[in-house]
């Protein structure tokens, strides 16, 4: 645009301007009074706005606010502290600020929610710690440096100990903490029902307070007699002024007391009926979950109050004995909130004065949702007790604290013996949201579909426990004294007067503090000095202990290194001071170690446990007690004769020390050593090698092991329908088991090596360290069977389960010591099998083609097995010469019985031979006087007089019940202790010479011809059996089993013939094979047997130690019965500990036919059960699969009638709804010599 442009525009607008307005003046005139009006400003002063501004604000008053208004119309306010409940310190505030607080709160809706049971404002304890702040004045002194302080030597502890006596000598004291148990009140795995059910016992915890208390039946009492009292009075016909106010005061008295019992017994009702709603809905839970998870169960009874009401109360009564619903039968929500709770584990931490010294094991959380601990921890207190805390844990991935809870410190008075467990509450605001239909912990929830209020609850639980002082040998508690008291000693006490203040001088003297005391008058019973006469109190006990003597070397205890008690602990001073008392397991060590680590703890624990056997035992019934009394008197007896004889045990070859020794004797051996190495090598042929000896210097734990090498069996029995049996061999040794495989038939072969892993005890692999071990091999055979079962709930057509089930046979057992004795047992042996296998019969004869002796062994079953140890042990041989120690015999037969023994010692080293011994009396004497005819009892002899057979059988039987007790001191194999018959009838005990010798007097009792022989048994090592002449043949008894085998029997178990004995003379077998078969036992011929006297001497020898005859006593009936009962009872406690995993059913039918049977097996010598009670057991294999037998074995104790139980594995069935049947019947003999059966069966249901 142009400047003219711009300039033109201009004019035009002042012109357009000039021409409107006239126009714009008339429409201001018009128009603007009508919308724009024009007034003075308005304005309100200050007094008038403070008045608008009070109209919409409250200020509450400052005034005190009356309790009725703040608690529910009727309601009494509750002091909790005057109860005797502990109520933390509440902030302070400003009273007019309180009640400002408290008006305004009742103004605002929903304010009266705000108030406690007291009507005190709900607030926290206040965070701020009290604690005293003082400035302490430190004196400057100079030289200190320069001044020499003498300082008494301690020990290191008393330098941090606080607690001290006066002349800072160290004084401890002991809390004992018991933690017993932890129950929850609300847990995050609760379900709805356990919510309830807590609920309801906390309701019926209430219900029982209050009936123990029992208010109402106080007031009603109360009642009745002031309306006695009132009827009194107005009938009396005196009316006086002062009679009447009485009669006033009654009829008041009876008014409020009748408020006061309505009041309680609307409490009562109340509390039943809360309880009956909640059992409802308890009731209605479990009907719509379909299980049960709580075994809460409440029943109600009518209980008529009191006359004047007439009004029926229900009176509940809670018990926990509903059934739980099994966890196969529960939805699976159910079963894996059952498995988290198991899978729950907690522990609980100790502190002390904030220190954590402790920590209880980690236990489970159980089904009823408690965890047992059973804990004490003794603290040692070195300083003053402030704070005794615990923190409960829960044990997870993560280790989570739950809560803490502070116990307080018992009084000095409540001592360990008085300690009651108290309990401790704690609740915790974690947050748990539930998963799988538990409710979870600090989140809402609808405890019932009906109720529209939700939930909210918090993890909360009791801890029972006790805390208490410790109590020494003395009865001191100790207990210190309190802290307060004992500085009373150096500051002036709070509430004595200034002008008695002048004594506190004193208080560093306690006689002087006891005067100014008596000469003050302090009150004893007034709470404010009850600090102070608790000093004077401790002074003069401690006044009492002071001595009224000195000590000659006062610092003795200063260079004291160690205590005596330490001294009486160090096991090197204990074993000095047995070896000094002469002690039998002791007096041979001569070199005892210079260290504690150097001397194995068995030692030590061998000779106490041999103490504790000594102590009878008093819970027993009498015929264990005098087995118990037997054993005792033995082991005693045995004890004192060997003390005559202190020779060194520990006699070491050259090979025992050097360990690559090989003994080289000929120079045909040293030939044999220097061309072996290049001897041409045959591998189709190897050569037997004799195995290398290691000396048990050189062995530890782990290298030493057992081998076992089963190999095959025979004609073992089959099943009845004819089924293929499944026969496997488990070893057991030392609670310890090992199975071969599975095998078929009834011939199976096994050739299966098993390595048995074993401890000495003691570390100790010598010869005499391995004696010591009395555990026995078993060698068990069983038949595994596979039952297919269903289910009651499940269809025919779907698949059940398979379950394992193992039948017993029978075993073969040897002890240890016999495989110690000859390094090897090989063979093949006769299984010990019960007499009746139920569901099982005998298949046709099968015997190795090699061994078979022509005898019927339909009803016998072998098993071949091969055992030794890796590596083979030296053994020590002693060479105890006991016989030089006589004192009875005439010393030239003493003298001959000593050479002829070196002489076949000299010629046969392995072969057994035994000329003299010692008597209970520690005599020595010839063994040819133990042999002598004694009567059997009676009662025996009169059994089967029409055949002997029988009656030897019987006797033989009887011999064998008597217990047999394992010689303790194997190891002096030239140290023999034998008693007479007598004594071992009287004491019911005996070892193996002592049976033999039994069994062979009884035999020459019926004119037999017999001899005790000495050899060595394959499964049982030395051995003393019997040996009879009749009809041309030769047998052998056993007397510790009571079998009898002939000559030729391939099955016999005895492998070598050592020795025989009767009443002339004493036989020592020269013959090179000692084995039964080839044995010729004509011992008239000098080349076969050497006897000890010639013939001169036979016809002098004449006295003996046997008594004429053996009186018998009968065994009384009463106590067989109690023992009887006594053993079933404990075996089936034991059968149902074994089976703690699965239920124990008992079948009664079947347990009253095994004791009908029982009786008859015994009398029947054990052959076979009448048809009658076959066909009874059929009736139960319609309906059951049966499978059992009959054990019999002599009576020792209770444990080693448990382990032969243990030992056949019927409670090892897997099989559900298996039912086990039990009987035990004691067969008597005369002097307490019992017979046990124990009829073991298990039974299953055919589906």
């Amino acid at each position: 645009m142009t400047g003219e442009e711009g300039s033109e525009l201009k004019d035009l607008d002042k012109n357009t301007y000039q021409v409107y307005r006239p126009l714009l003046d008339s429409v201001e005139d018009v128009l603007l009074p009508d919308v724009l009006e024009v007034k003075a400003a308005e304005y309100e002063c200050n007094e008038l706005q403070i008045n608008k501004q009070w109209e919409h604000l409250f200020v509450p008053s400052s005034s005190p606010v009356v309790h009725s208004f703040k608690l529910p119309k009727g309601m009494m306010p509750r002091i909790l502290e005057d109860e005797g409940l502990y109520i933390p310190r509440k902030p302070e505030i400003c009273r007019r600020s309180y009640n400002k607080m408290e008006n305004r709160l009742l103004k605002q809706e929903g304010g009266k929610n705000w108030f406690e049971e007291s009507g005190e404002i709900i607030s926290l304890p206040s965070p701020i710690k009290q604690s005293q702040n003082f400035r302490k004045r430190f004196p400057l002194k100079t030289g200190l440096g320069l001044k020499t302080i003498y300082k008494k030597v301690s020990y290191y502890y008393v330098l941090h100990c606080i607690i001290t006596k006066s002349g800072g000598q160290r004084e401890l004291y002991q809390l004992d903490l018991n933690i017993s148990s932890l129950l929850f009140s609300h847990h995050p795995l609760f379900s709805q029902e356990h919510v309830l059910a807590a609920r309801l016992l906390q309701l019926y915890e209430c219900f029982q307070n209050r009936q123990q208390h029992n208010i109402a039946l106080l007031l009603s009492e109360k009642l009745k007699a002031l309306i006695n009292a009132t009827k009194i009075i107005e009938s009396s016909l005196e009316a006086s002024q002062l009679s009447r106010k009485t009669l006033d005061d009654y009829q008041w008295q009876i008014r409020d007391t009748k408020k006061l019992y309505d009041l309680e017994q609307k409490k009562d009702i109340s509390l039943i009926h809360s309880m009956l709603k909640v059992w409802k809905q308890i009731k209605s839970v479990r009907r719509q979950q379909e299980y049960t998870s709580t075994p809460v169960k409440l029943q109600f009874q009518n209980s008529t109050q009191l006359a004047e009401i007439k009004e029926p109360l229900f009176i509940p009564h809670l018990t926990l004995t509903a059934e739980i619903t099994a966890v196969s039968k529960c939805p699976m929500y159910e079963q894996k909130r059952r498995a988290k709770v198991q899978r729950q584990q907690y522990f609980i931490k100790i502190f002390y004065n904030e220190k954590q010294v402790s920590c209880t094991s980690v236990a489970p959380l159980q089904l009823d949702f408690r965890v047992m601990f059973q804990q004490i921890f003794s603290i040692q207190l070195l300083n003053w007790p402030e704070s005794l805390r615990l923190e409960i844990c829960e044990s997870s991935k993560r280790t989570n604290m739950l809560a803490k809870i502070y116990l307080p410190i018992p009084d000095n008075t409540v001592l360990q013996s008085k300690g009651v467990l108290e309990q401790a509450e704690f609740s915790c605001d974690q947050q748990v949201k539930p998963i799988n239909g538990e409710v979870g912990s600090n989140v809402p929830f609808l405890l019932d579909e009906s109720e529209t209020e939700e939930v909210c609850l918090l993890t909360s639980g009791k801890l029972m426990y006790s805390l208490s002082w410790a109590v020494n040998e003395e009865g001191i508690p100790l207990a210190p004294v309190s802290q307060k008291i004992i500085s009373a000693r150096y500051s002036v006490p709070r509430n004595i007067n200034a002008e008695i203040a002048t004594g506190l001088l004193w208080f560093t003297d306690r006689q002087k503090l006891t005067e100014w005391a008596k000469e003050v008058k302090i009150d004893p019973n007034d709470p404010e000095y009850s600090d102070l006469m608790e000093f004077i109190m401790y002074a003069r006990s401690k006044e009492q202990i002071v001595s009224k003597y000195f000590r000659l070397e006062q610092l003795q205890e200063e260079f004291n290194f160690v205590t005596e008690e330490e001294i009486k602990k160090c096991k090197r001073f204990q074993l000095l001071q047995l070896r000094n008392s002469e002690q039998l397991d002791f007096c041979y060590f001569r070199q005892i170690p210079l260290y504690d680590r150097e001397i194995p703890d068995a030692v030590i624990q061998e000779y106490e446990s041999q103490l504790e056997k000594d102590i009878s035992m008093t819970d027993v019934d009498p015929i264990t007690a005098q087995r118990i009394r037997s054993a005792n008197f033995i082991r005693k007896m045995r004890k004192l004769i060997l003390k005559r004889f202190v020779k060194v045990k520990h006699k070491f070859n050259l090979m025992d020390i050097v360990s690559d020794y090989e003994e080289i004797i000929s120079m045909s051996q040293l030939r044999n050593a220097v061309f072996k190495i290049g001897e041409r090598r045959r591998h189709l042929k190897p050569q037997r090698k004799e195995r290398k000896k290691v000396p048990a210097q050189t062995v530890s734990d782990g290298d030493v092991k057992l081998l076992i090498r089963v190999l095959r069996a025979y004609n073992i029995p089959s099943r009845n329908p004819s089924v293929t049996v499944h026969p496997f061999v488990e070893v057991s040794f030392q609670h310890t088991v090992y199975q071969t495989s599975t095998a078929d038939g009834s011939h199976p072969c096994w050739n299966e090596e098993l390595q048995v892993d074993f401890i000495s005890p003691g570390h100790d692999y010598s010869f005499s360290g391995l004696s010591k071990i009395k555990d026995n091999i078993y060698v068990n055979i069983f038949d595994e069977v596979r039952v297919e079962k269903h289910e009651d709930t499940c269809l025919k057509g779907c698949s059940g389960h398979s379950y394992i089930r193992k039948n017993w046979f029978g075993s073969v057992t040897f002890p240890f010591s016999a495989l110690l004795e000859q390094s090897k047992i090989c063979g093949t042996f006769q299984v010990n099998t019960p007499p009746v296998l139920l569901g099982y019969t005998w298949s046709k004869p099968c015997v190795s083609p090699k061994e078979h002796c022509g005898q019927n062994l339909k009803e016998y079953t072998f098993l071949t097995i091969f055992a030794t140890i890796e590596p083979q042990l030296s053994s020590v041989e002693n060479d105890l010469e006991s016989d030089k120690f006589a004192d009875h015999e005439d010393e030239t037969l003493l003298q001959r019985a000593c050479i002829f023994k070196k002489n076949c010692k000299a010629k046969f080293p392995k072969r057994r031979i035994i000329t003299s011994v010692f008597d209970n009396e520690g005599r020595n004497i010839l063994v040819t006087e133990y042999i002598r005819a004694l009567n059997p009892p009676q009662l025996l002899v009169d059994m089967y007089l029409d055949d002997p057979n029988a009656t030897f059988d019987l006797i033989s039987q009887f011999v064998s019940l008597i217990p047999c007790v394992s010689d303790t001191l194997d190891e002096n194999a030239d140290v023999d202790i034998w008693m007479t018959s007598e004594h071992c009838i009287n004491l019911a005990v005996g070892n193996k010479e002592e049976h033999a010798v039994l069994l062979c007097n009884y035999l020459l009792y019926f004119g037999k011809k017999a001899w005790v022989l000495l050899g060595t048994s394959v499964l049982e090592g030395k051995v003393a059996y019997v040996l009879t002449h009749e009809n041309e043949e030769y047998f052998l008894w056993n007397p510790l089993n009571g079998q009898c085998y002939k000559q030729f029997d391939t099955f016999c178990p005895l492998q070598s013939i050592d020795c025989l004995i009767n009443r002339e003379n004493v036989w020592f077998n020269t013959q090179q094979n000692s084995s039964p078969m080839c044995v010729s036992f004509e011992i008239s011929k000098e080349g076969f047997w050497r006897q000890f006297l010639p013939y001169n001497f036979q016809c002098i020898k004449t006295q003996t130690v046997q008594p004429k005859e053996i009186l018998y006593s009968p065994t009384n009936g009463s106590m067989v019965e109690e023992l009887q009962n006594r053993i079933e009872k404990t075996l089936r406690s034991k059968i149902m500990e074994w089976r703690f995993q699965q239920p124990t059913r008992w079948h009664r039918q079947c347990t009253a036919l095994l004791r009908q049977i029982l009786p008859k097996l015994e009398l029947r010598n054990r052959i076979f059960v009448t048809d009658k009670e076959e066909n009874e057991l059929e009736s139960l294999l319609e309906h059951y699969w049966v499978t059992g037998y009959p054990i019999q074995m002599p009576y020792t104790d209770l444990p080693s009638i448990s382990e032969a139980v243990y030992q056949t594995g019927i409670h090892s069935s897997e099989i559900p709804n298996t039912e086990f049947a039990l009987a035990v019947y004691i067969h008597p003999y005369p002097n307490n010599i019992l017979s046990v059966w124990i009829y073991l069966v298990s039974l299953v249901r055919h589906q």
